[in-house]
């Protein structure tokens, strides 16, 4: 069965598995797909403009960039889950589950704002997570403050994971004014850096705060096909609910450390996905961070999935429907 081999802790498995995501990638990478537009290549912030600079001359590079880019992250996840357990059982499910529900819109699958501001939030996330019942807490609080305000400046919309830091913070530790103030220290400190730099060089000093009005405010557009995201929320949806409901259901068992993790991811998810209706200028590449917690609630649930058809049934549907993502521009393309 298709869910069983996919499960398995296995070499071979993951050879499988980056050949299936290499499937995914291969129609972006041999350029088939009509170059698409978003708010963000507009209007973005200081340092995703600056690597912007850099790389736009060099298309198939770009490209390139954003597929080790994607694969980083989905490899990063396996450690987070070593460190700070989510996933119970020993699998290489999360590396599959990131990597497909990025690529899953094949418009997406360039390099954007989202998907470097993933690696910071999510490292920033686990230097917060490393403070549990740790009494040397300041260093990885300002360290995760300082991660999470490149993040800022990298993609706009990065800003609402504030709130996930703190709240994350306040679930783990007692509260402490100090370090509230250390990791708010944090996320300034980059952001002093950048104001001082367009000081410095008569650019405004305000312009880096200009820039961050403008790219929360403005509203999203992006060049998407319409069917496809209506394909990826029952494709990913529906696993997403039962595997919720899965954790939901058997969290009082849990051990309090995995049950918090769980707790924050669950969370993460859900702000993730509010900010694409809440925030004016988020869009579809708000889906390369929800990616990360949502890989980790599904894996955790199909993992431990008991029974012989319905877990290999939405197993099956998640595929199914993100193959299907890949074909439907291909065959639109052609028509």
């Amino acid at each position: 069965m298709l869910l069983k081999f996919f499960r398995r802790f296995r070499i071979s498995t993951l050879l499988v598995m980056l050949g299936v995501i290499t499937l995914f990638w291969a129609g972006t990478l041999m350029q088939k797909y009509p170059p698409s537009t978003f708010t963000f290549d507009s209007f973005g912030m200081p340092l995703y403009v600056l690597i912007v600079k850099i790389l736009s001359p060099y298309s198939f590079l770009s490209k390139l960039v954003a597929f080790a880019l994607t694969l980083t992250v989905a490899i990063y996840l396996l450690q987070f889950n070593v460190r700070h357990t989510v996933v119970r059982q020993r699998t290489y499910l999360p590396f599959l589950f990131f990597v497909l529900v990025a690529s899953s819109l094949t418009p997406l699958q360039r390099l954007n704002p989202a998907i470097i501001a993933n690696i910071f939030i999510l490292v920033s996330l686990s230097h917060v997570i490393s403070t549990y019942q740790n009494s040397e807490a300041l260093d990885h609080l300002f360290r995760s403050g300082l991660l999470l305000g490149i993040g800022t400046l990298l993609y706009a919309p990065t800003v609402v994971f504030v709130f996930l830091i703190f709240w994350s913070i306040a679930t783990l530790r007692q509260f402490n004014l100090r370090e509230w103030l250390v990791t708010l220290v944090g996320i300034l400190v980059p952001w002093g850096a950048v104001v001082f730099y367009f000081y410095w060089f008569d650019l405004g000093a305000s312009e880096p705060f200009i820039q961050l009005a403008n790219s929360l405010c403005l509203e999203a557009e992006s060049s998407a096909d319409k069917i496809a995201p209506i394909i990826l929320c029952v494709a990913v949806g529906v696993p997403l609910l039962v595997a919720i409901l899965h954790m939901l259901t058997g969290m009082g068992s849990q051990k309090i450390a995995i049950r918090k993790h769980q707790n924050i991811m669950l969370l993460f998810t859900v702000v993730a996905l509010l900010s694409f209706f809440v925030v004016p200028s988020c869009s579809y590449e708000i889906l390369y961070i929800a990616a990360a917690p949502i890989s980790l609630l599904l894996s955790e649930y199909f993992s431990d999935a008991k029974g012989k058809y319905w877990p290999e049934i939405l197993f099956l549907i998640f595929i199914l429907g993100l193959v299907s993502m890949q074909l439907y521009p291909l065959l639109m393309h052609s028509l």
